[in-house]
């Protein structure tokens, strides 16, 4: 397939293109006059030849460069002449409105109750105690191959909703005014849009939950996880023109599925930035408007434990996205409706010394409320144990209000701007991250890229650096390989097992039209269809299969790796690195 098209950036990115600028020039204050006026500037050069004189005449830029795991290396201070050209950067249209900065960060809490009465109580405990969104997840797979030996039939993963009954069982204590969902829904999403749908029709004006509402339709990562699309290529652009007409936010681009896999920071943002071109490039095939398709479009993120990096990453991923739309032609005001979503990391967390996973945590919500992420989900300290406790779940809430309530950091229009540190970086990923996504264009595009095998090698190696990484010292892990208790063990089962349920027919048939699917699946849902009848307008998967991705977790690949090599794990209480 040929390049679709999309060019290089026209000009070198730099300050003063995130979302973010002063709501208006009034509320600006002259620090420079106001502040520091009693104190004459001092060049760039005093302050190379005070670093010369600590190093002992040693060069900075070679002895105190960070070389990141990112492929970039980063200085340990810059100033405004270092990232500028003292020029006024171009116009980008994301301008902070008021309105926005008052919304703040919003709260998402997963609800991953095992059973019905578990999960009821989860979203009942979540709306009393503050959290302004509630995260389902119902998804559905050709086969269970979480554990060898589960079901080889078609089921869904995480809460068991087949029919609109459950649905509207599920959402019916909760106050679409003052609660929103997102559904990690993934394929299965056409279905869960329907129930919704179908449930907002019955219960009118006052029970209307349809703007309120994120679902993760993302077919290309279910492929990359799968091996295959989840039906062909002309039905699946159709659905996908379908679900952009909805006043959901329904396409998502899911950079925390390549996270858990491994990939790098620059790789996640670039992959989402592919996902979003397939989107667009579907739209402009069948001649829809892209100016309401990317509405439609919403962006899932990780964010993990390099605290400035990910600041930057964040602020990279506007910029981007703005680039992205403008290469296809939309209008500028639309990148304003991107919504970024944030992740607190799985793949870091650990279960050994589970405890220190609330201090990664903590500092993984900062820098995704600092870098202006719009909603996010802080997972409980113990959520790849066994199973989690509800210590844990309202710690993990409280987090996020003490981040709102206390530190004001979703007071502030882009703090980290000015800050030439993290210019720098949001430079630098912006830049890798365009990079990347422009190989994969080259390719054909994500799916092509994904059928090359390309990015499943890209990000395995990612994956491997990172871990050798660990293995060799030259990273540490606090709590599992320095600073541990060199009387804990991995915990076994280290994992909890994820809730399989079989389909389930009602025995009736049932007829829907593939140019309406969501409202003839509403209309089948409210005749009393269980979605086992429907499965095969939901998935419906290409026989040809490439290359899988497998989302794991960083202990869990070090303590594989320790029972490979016959060794057993050696936790290094002191901290002190080992040569």
């Amino acid at each position: 397939m040929p390049n679709r098209g999309i060019s290089a950036p026209s000009h070198k990115f730099r300050r003063g293109e995130t979302r973010f600028q002063p709501v208006s020039d009034s509320s600006h204050i002259n620090l420079t006059e106001n502040l520091f006026g009693e104190f004459p500037p001092v060049p760039t050069e005093e302050w190379e030849a005070a670093i010369r004189k600590a190093l002992n005449g040693g060069d900075y830029r070679e002895e105190l460069a960070w070389n990141s795991r990112e492929g970039f290396a980063i200085l340990p201070f810059y100033r405004e002449p270092e990232v500028s050209s003292g020029e006024s950067p171009p116009e980008t249209g994301l301008r902070l409105q008021q309105d926005a900065v008052e919304a703040g960060c919003k709260i998402v809490e997963q609800i991953d109750g095992p059973t019905s009465l578990i999960a009821a109580s989860q979203i009942e405990t979540a709306i009393q105690r503050g959290s302004d969104y509630l995260q389902i997840t119902s998804r559905l797979y050709p086969n269970d191959s979480s554990e060898p030996g589960r079901s080889s039939s078609p089921g869904l993963a995480g809460l068991d909703i087949q029919t609109l009954e459950r649905f509207e069982s599920m959402i019916r204590e909760t106050d679409p005014k003052q609660t929103g969902f997102l559904f990690d829904s993934g394929v299965y999403t056409p279905a869960l849009a329907a129930m919704q749908s179908a449930s907002d029709r019955a219960g009118g004006a006052d029970k209307q939950t349809l703007r309120n509402t994120f679902f993760t339709y993302d077919p290309y990562t279910f492929a990359a996880e799968t091996g295959s699309l989840p039906m062909p290529e002309e039905p699946l652009e159709k659905l996908i023109l379908q679900l952009a007409n909805l006043p959901q936010k329904t396409l998502a681009g899911d950079g925390l599925f390549y996270h858990n896999c491994g990939a790098t920071l620059s790789e996640e943002l670039g992959i989402v930035l592919a996902t979003g071109s397939e989107y667009l490039a579907a739209g402009r095939k069948a001649g829809a408007n892209l100016n309401k398709l990317s509405r439609a479009i919403w962006i899932r993120l990780s964010a993990g434990p390099l605290y400035f990096p990910e600041i930057a990453r964040f602020r990279a991923a506007r910029i981007l996205w703005r680039k992205l739309l403008d290469a296809y032609g939309v209008e500028p005001e639309e990148a304003d409706t991107i919504h970024i979503h944030a992740v607190t990391s799985p793949w870091h967390q650990t279960t050994i010394d589970p405890y220190n996973n609330l201090i990664r945590t903590t500092t993984e919500a900062m820098a995704a409320i600092i870098g202006g992420a719009d909603s996010l989900t802080v997972l409980p300290f113990d959520s790849h144990c066994a199973t989690d406790s509800d210590r844990s779940r309202r710690l993990a809430r409280n987090l996020h209000h003490i981040v709102r309530e206390e530190a004001f950091l979703e007071q502030v229009a882009d703090p980290a701007a000015g800050c030439w540190y993290i210019e720098e970086l949001t430079d630098q990923i912006a830049e890798n991250s365009w990079n990347f996504f422009r190989e994969i264009e080259s390719e054909g595009g994500l799916l092509q890229s994904l059928r090359n095998g390309t990015i499943q090698e890209r990000v395995r190696k990612s994956a491997e650096h990172k871990i050798n990484a660990v293995l060799t010292g030259t990273r540490m892990v606090t709590g599992v390989t320095y600073y541990s208790d060199p009387e804990e063990e991995f915990p076994s089962p280290s994992a909890p097992k994820r809730p399989y349920a079989p389909l389930r027919q009602s025995g009736r048939l049932f007829e829907t039209d593939p140019d309406h699917l969501i409202q003839s699946l509403g209309n089948a849902y409210q005749e009393g269809a269980s979605t086992g009848d429907l499965t095969m307008f939901l998935l419906d998967p290409p026989r040809k299969k490439f290359t899988t991705m497998t989302p794991s977790r960083l202990t869990a690949e070090l303590e594989e790796r320790w029972a490979e090599s016959g060794k057993s794990f050696k936790p290094n209480p002191t901290g002190r690195r080992d040569g």
